[in-house]
């Protein structure tokens, strides 16, 4: 059996298992990442977080642009910080597809003052893609009342 054929659930265990090889890791988080698989939300957010395994925390990242869910969010945000400029507009961009009002409130900070011209266009560019989607300013997903234990059953506002 290839790591594909796997449930989600075993793939979402080897990233935490001190076990599973870098290589069980990094597969994990694609297949998951392309399955856009809510569940591995939090561990994916605590990869980003990871500073001995660089690659891995930027295989993250491209997994949680993926998922879209808000749940990574300070994790994105925090992993940006030390990043360089195309690093932190892959984090721009997956702040976008998380389009929560507090990521669009970051996203507004690196466009009006940001340094580096690159990210500041980037972070502009996906704030006025937020706003487009959702002009009254409001949380780009719907709550479905279920609270984070249900966040699999939000839905995108109409």
């Amino acid at each position: 059996r290839t790591a594909a054929d796997l449930d989600s659930a075993q793939l979402i265990g080897w990233l935490d298992d001190p076990e599973a090889t870098a290589e069980q890791r990094r597969r994990a988080v694609r297949i998951l990442g392309s399955r856009r698989e809510r569940a591995a939300t939090e561990a994916l957010a605590r990869m980003l977080l990871d500073r001995e395994d660089i690659e891995l925390a930027q295989l993250a990242l491209v997994a949680v642009t993926n998922i879209g869910d808000p749940g990574a969010l300070d994790a994105v945000i925090e992993f940006s910080e030390r990043q360089p400029g195309p690093v932190r507009k892959q984090c721009i961009e997956a702040v976008r597809a998380m389009g929560t009002p507090r990521g669009k409130a970051w996203l507004f900070v690196l466009a009006s003052g940001h340094p580096d011209g690159d990210v500041q266009a980037q972070a502009a560019a996906a704030l006025a893609a937020l706003e487009q989607r959702d002009p009254k300013g409001g949380p780009a997903v719907a709550d479905n009342g279920a609270g984070a234990q249900g966040a699999a059953k939000n839905v995108a506002a109409p």
